[in-house]
């Protein structure tokens, strides 16, 4: 689907659903509050015939963690039936896997459905007792259980997801370099620090990367691609980072409420997974369409800086 200029906010491109905000892992810089909220399955349902009736393109399931909702494959599932030519990812932490749910995801994806996916593993480095400082509630050793459990499942596309921090970025090229080689990951996503207003923002801001430490990490991401041609790296750059002299793309370089929202397991929308007291509206009250292009997201939409800065103080202030 090609969107003309005038249709551009029909539907957002990208949504991530929330099963649950329940979650094992305690990253130190995760926004979801972990209330135990699950999304029913008729909710479920019922958010996704809509968001496929206006088009949305790709769709995140997360958490929390997804594989805590007990009819998570379920789901997982009637997205996969409802949409043809779009691109669906999970997010989880690998804990929580099965043999039996990942044989049953992989049925779905290529044998019923053949879909455009993407399965993402939470790691932010390979060895234990420095992921554990980020990820203070996981094991590396069941993590990489649950990876092994994807990866020979016979789904292809498996991505590790790691969040860049003064602690893991000396050895991130490592980390890549282990994991391709142990388990055949080909696919990375190195995502940067983001706490505008986190509960935890003086320990995050602590380990937040430099300008040395941020450009010394990108050198070494050169050099592991020329040394391993054959590996994907998404780079997620924070267009907020002023110590980091870098370009990007024309624009305020934030999709938040734009392009992108996020719907959490309670069934209130917000425009990211940082501003989770920024509520754009409730599904328990009004359709993700009345809220898609209610006043609150097109005075998003219409002003020139970014969401997290002062144009909009009720986000952080609650």
């Amino acid at each position: 689907m090609i969107r003309s200029k005038i249709d551009e906010f029909v539907a957002p491109f990208h949504v991530a659903i929330n099963l649950t905000s329940n979650c094992q892992a305690k990253c130190h810089y995760c926004y979801s509050y972990n209330d135990k909220s699950y999304i029913s399955l008729s909710d479920y349902k019922n958010l996704v015939d809509e968001l496929v009736a206006m088009e949305v393109f790709e769709y995140c399931i997360a958490g929390g963690e997804p594989f805590l909702h007990p009819e998570s494959v379920e789901m997982i599932e009637y997205l996969a039936s409802k949409v043809t030519n779009r691109n669906i990812s999970i997010v989880n932490h690998g804990m929580s896997i099965t043999p039996e749910k990942a044989s049953k995801i992989k049925e779905i994806f290529i044998d019923k459905y053949k879909s455009e996916y993407c399965i993402q593993v939470s790691i932010d480095s390979h060895i234990d007792t420095i992921n554990r400082k980020t990820r203070a509630g996981t094991s590396l050793s069941v993590v990489e259980n649950g990876l092994r459990i994807w990866t020979n499942s016979g789904l292809s596309n498996i991505q590790i997801g790691t969040v860049a921090t003064s602690i893991n970025s000396s050895h991130y090229d490592e980390t890549i370099r282990y994991y391709y080689k142990n388990f055949g990951i080909k696919n990375f996503h190195l995502m940067h620090l983001e706490f505008p207003n986190h509960r935890d923002k003086a320990f995050l801001k602590s380990i937040s990367l430099n300008k040395n430490e941020f450009i010394n990490l990108m050198k070494a991401l050169r050099d592991i691609k020329k040394e391993l041609p054959d590996i994907n790296i998404v780079d997620s750059y924070n267009p907020r980072e002023k110590s980091v002299e870098m370009p990007t793309i024309k624009g305020k370089g934030c999709s938040a409420g734009v392009t992108h929202c996020e719907i959490l397991a309670n069934l209130d929308v917000i425009p990211c997974g940082m501003a989770t007291k920024f509520i754009l509206g409730s599904l328990k009250k009004t359709s993700f369409k009345e809220i898609w292009h209610g006043s609150t997201v097109t005075a998003i939409r219409n002003q020139s800086s970014l969401l997290c800065d002062k144009n909009f103080p009720e986000i952080f202030n609650k």
